[in-house]
């Protein structure tokens, strides 16, 4: 255990515990606790309490106050109050009130930020960049926000659709994101094919403004089927979109590529696409089978 009360001590090394007012490097198996520190290097815990520039590596937990320099690694969590910290990466969480860059394995949180990435959860006052996460939620997002769901507060997509298609000839879509990038959610059914068969799926998509109420969408879905010989369809949309009434009601249409993916065959064993009206290419293997073709989709959205 090194204490040091005053001054300023070079260097501290010690298997359980070091204080200082001041120091200049901290090593210890268990806990290093100092005012001012510029690295931290500790087995359980490291506490700086008025450093504008710190590195602390901690096998658990690193907190700092006032940090404008360094880096915080950790392997559960990151904690910075004041100042802006340049970068933060821990397993459990990181939270800063301002961080350049933020690296978690589960939760990242920061008031202002230019990146964000983490596995699970991300949460932003203003972000700058990027954030790339399973969930992405920020009040401001002046960049992009890369994930399954992303939230934005201000300026943020939140839009539903109602479009039809040779295939999916009714469904309900709605997008969540922003303009650069936005995830799709859709349910839909099939009744034009003498039967019936409920669709689900996911997608990604960007907007392109090209002139005041005229824009352009690029979108990769993927749908599953309840009932039909289709394992999965995948489609590639390019849509033309006219908007009205201060842009709260859109027209689109556009056309569709379609990859149907199947696995059921006939009794002649053929792989069967119940629900694909022609091909412009199909083929497979012993284990599934393909259909491409090109078609159609419009409707509104609101």
């Amino acid at each position: 255990m090194n204490l040091a009360l005053e001054g300023t001590l070079p260097f501290q090394n010690a298997a359980i515990l070091n204080y200082a007012e001041n120091a200049g490097f901290q090593l210890s198996g268990l806990l290093s606790i100092a005012g001012t520190a510029p690295v931290q290097f500790s087995g359980i815990l490291n506490y700086s309490g008025a450093t504008e520039k710190t590195v602390q590596l901690a096998g658990l937990v690193n907190i700092s106050r006032n940090q404008t320099r360094g880096a915080q690694l950790a392997g559960l969590v990151n904690f910075a109050h004041g100042g802006t910290l340049p970068f933060q990466a821990g397993v459990i969480l990181n939270y800063a009130e301002n961080a350049g860059f933020q690296l978690g394995g589960i939760l990242n949180i920061v008031g202002n930020t230019s990146v964000q990435i983490g596995t699970v959860l991300n949460i932003a006052k203003n972000v700058s960049g990027l954030q790339l996460g399973l969930i992405n939620i920020a009040e401001n997002n002046e960049g992009v926000a890369i994930g399954l769901i992303n939230i934005v507060k201000n300026g943020g997509k939140r839009e539903f659709e109602i479009a039809g298609s040779e295939t999916v000839n009714t469904e309900l879509s709605f997008r969540l994101g922003t303009n650069r990038f936005y995830s799709v959610f859709i349910v839909g059914a099939i009744f034009l094919d003498l039967s019936f068969d409920f669709t689900y799926g996911a997608g990604f998509g960007t907007h392109i403004g090209i002139a005041d109420t005229w824009s352009t969408q690029v979108e990769v879905r993927t749908y599953s089927f309840l009932d039909s010989s289709i394992s999965m369809l995948h489609q590639l949309r390019i849509t033309v979109e006219k908007s009205f009434l201060s842009s709260k009601l859109k027209v689109f249409a556009g056309p569709v590529l379609n990859v149907a993916v199947s696995d059921d065959k006939n009794s002649d064993g053929e792989y069967e696409f119940r629900f694909t009206p022609y091909s412009i290419w199909s083929g497979g293997n012993s284990h599934v089978g393909v259909n491409i073709w090109v078609g159609a989709v419009a409707g509104l959205r609101f």
